[in-house]
């Protein structure tokens, strides 16, 4: 009998346990996902940036990847308090931009986007607001020198 009360507790503290880890590795790759795909956008900018000293916020692509971007913020702001899905997030942002991230600041990348103003307010509907473009132009160059 208590055999049989022993291995039931060990069999419920099994599947607890794998639950649990499925679970996590669900937000994991979720969040991985996601920085891979703000990773992608923010080395796109990036780029734009280098060539030509600005981001010219009046190109379609550009605003279209900053609409992008601040669903990729939104996300993370949603998890801001979970130091894991961060961890996961940062290492997507190093594979999406193809090491323009590097694996040293990319946790600290994950913080400065974290901290951007404007970008919880963007969508379609708002990009072309020349109040907002300015200051998020302002903050985006400030992420790119960490860069």
């Amino acid at each position: 009998m208590k055999k049989s009360i022993v291995i039931s507790l060990f069999s419920m503290v099994i599947f607890f346990t794998s639950c649990s880890l499925v679970s996590n590795t669900s937000i994991n790759t979720t969040a991985t996902s996601a920085g891979a795909s703000c990773g992608k956008i923010l080395a796109k900018l990036y780029t734009q940036y280098k060539a030509s000293g600005n981001i010219d916020i009046t190109n379609t692509t550009t605003l279209t990847n900053v609409i992008e971007l601040s669903k990729y913020y939104k996300a993370l702001k949603s998890h801001q308090n979970d130091a894991t899905y961060k961890a996961a997030f940062a290492a997507g942002l190093v594979t999406g931009s193809n090491g323009t991230i590097s694996p040293a600041n990319s946790l600290i990348v994950v913080n400065k986007i974290l901290s951007m103003s404007g970008l919880d307010t963007i969508s379609s509907s708002t990009a072309s607001n020349t109040i907002e473009k300015i200051g998020l132009v302002k903050e985006l160059i400030n992420l790119f020198n960490i860069f």
